[in-house]
């Protein structure tokens, strides 16, 4: 599920399953599985293949803590 940079931290925290979030294909050009991405601070690896959205866009990632 979408959500908060408050609940992505939250459910990582946790330890349940990994957080999808959507990413502008103009701030990052071409995801890859093992990827870090770094949000406020907090650092997390791209699980999974990106998938663009159908007008080209947006990927969709799935992250899991570093």
């Amino acid at each position: 599920t979408k959500g908060s940079l408050n609940e992505l931290r939250d459910r990582n925290a946790s330890g349940t399953r990994p957080t999808r979030i959507d990413l502008r294909v103009a701030q990052v050009a071409n995801p890859r599985p093992g990827d870090r991405i770094e949000i406020d601070g907090d650092a997390f690896l791209i699980q999974g293949e990106p998938v663009r959205d159908r007008e080209r866009l947006v990927w969709t990632v799935d992250l899991r803590p570093a």
